[in-house]
């Protein structure tokens, strides 16, 4: 790390004693610039606030190379805090950087590494801390790091399906409401002059569409701005926890994104599970862990319902076997699983099932969608136009008479 550039000192005056004085401690609610001392760093991190802990992010690429770097690192037999401190001194550091300056600083304090991930809530998901305890408990931390890149790698990559999956819908759905806007804001008022000599005998879906095409060009930008503000809150609905699952619950219900929606849980649950089972952590707690991955609403009261099953002394399979929203395959194979003592090989071969259908899935419902929304805007703008003929032919007919 570069050393900080000094100004030359001069003396102070009582003014300035008396306004350095008067100066605040610095906030905690941000961690100093990688410019400044290492020492000013671990002040800050000692004294850095548990509201800025729990409402910091990083993003799923740089926990996942912290998570590799770190796995490298243990496996060439650096020790731990060593092998922070190398990623705290990075040439560009970045958010995930303030977090382990952090991390650090607890480790120096006597905390152990999975307490320390707990104070970051929104950087380490559970399942993050409880494979690093299950580590440090067992001695096979740089393993189970390993493993914890690899499941980090495939999250990211169910992120990419699912944008895959809305990206679509929200570009057409944005695109035909450019095409309305346009056609009832600009095209309609350019026939007012021609259809304001029917009087009373204009019909009475021209009369709507023009209209709204009046308001629309008077108040296009006051539009535009309610469109963003729906969409600004129906985002903020959705991080509500309660906004959320009624969002979920209204698109669960629709045939193709449902399906799509219910494989991508089946997918996170397994593969979580099988993960959590590598490193030994018990079924009932690994359910409990899993079941907070999943989105939808239904697969989360089975999944719950699965876990009190399990604790009243059923088998896992049989959990299974009673629950209408888990399919018959996991059942069979977690009874095969539980025969053997090979779960956790069965849960990944589940996993990469579900994984690779949920991928199909989504290249469907794409590829599906598209017609759909051609069909849409079709019967929408071609209802339009054919308003706007019909109107003009009842005027051509008029005038001949």
């Amino acid at each position: 790390m570069s050393p900080s550039i000094r100004l030359p000192a001069k003396n102070p005056t009582e003014a300035d004693k008396k306004s350095k004085a008067d100066i605040p401690p610095r906030g905690t609610d941000a961690i100093p610039d990688n410019g400044r001392g290492r020492e000013e760093r671990r002040l800050h991190a000692k004294n850095s606030s548990s509201r800025w802990r729990r409402k910091v992010r990083v993003s799923g690429r740089e926990l996942e190379g912290f998570t590799r770097n770190l796995q490298t690192q243990l496996a060439a037999g650096v020790p731990l805090i060593r092998a922070l401190e190398v990623e705290i001194d990075r040439e560009e550091p970045d958010t995930i950087s303030e977090v382990v300056e952090v991390l650090a600083e607890r480790i120096r304090g006597g905390s152990a590494f999975s307490e320390a991930l707990e104070e970051f809530p929104l950087v380490f998901p559970k399942v993050y801390a409880q494979l690093i305890r299950a580590g440090e408990v067992s001695g096979r931390l740089e393993t189970l790091l390993g493993d914890l890149g690899s499941y980090l790698t495939w999250r990211e990559d169910v992120r990419k399906t699912i944008k895959k999956a809305v990206r679509y819908p929200i570009i057409v759905v944005t695109l035909a409401f450019a095409v309305i806007l346009f056609i009832l804001g600009f095209v309609f008022p350019s026939f007012d002059s021609l259809f304001v000599k029917f009087g009373d005998d204009i019909p009475a879906s021209t009369k709507f569409l023009m209209d709204a095409g009046k308001f629309i060009a008077a108040h296009w930008g006051g539009v535009i701005l309610a469109f963003l503000g729906i969409a600004g809150c129906l985002g903020l609905v959705w991080k509500t926890g309660a906004g959320r699952n009624v969002l979920l619950r209204i698109v669960a219900r629709f045939p193709v994104f449902g399906g799509v929606l219910r494989v991508l849980d089946l997918a996170r649950w397994t593969r979580t599970l099988a993960v959590l089972e590598t490193a030994g952590i018990p079924l009932v707690q690994s359910l409990e862990i899993a079941g907070e991955t999943l989105a939808g609403v239904e697969m989360r009261e089975a999944a719950d319902l699965i876990r009190e099953r399990l604790i009243g002394g059923e088998t896992f399979a049989a959990a299974l076997q009673a629950s209408p929203e888990m399919p018959s395959l996991l059942s069979n194979l977690a009874a095969v699983g539980e025969e053997s003592g090979r779960m956790e090989s069965v849960l990944q071969r589940l996993a990469d099932h579900y994984d690779a259908e949920a991928r199909e899935k989504v290249d469907k419902a794409i590829a599906l969608f598209e017609p759909m929304t051609t069909i849409f805007l079709g019967i929408l703008v071609g209802g339009m136009a054919a308003i706007i003929i019909s109107t003009l032919y009842k005027a051509m007919t008029m005038v001949g008479r």
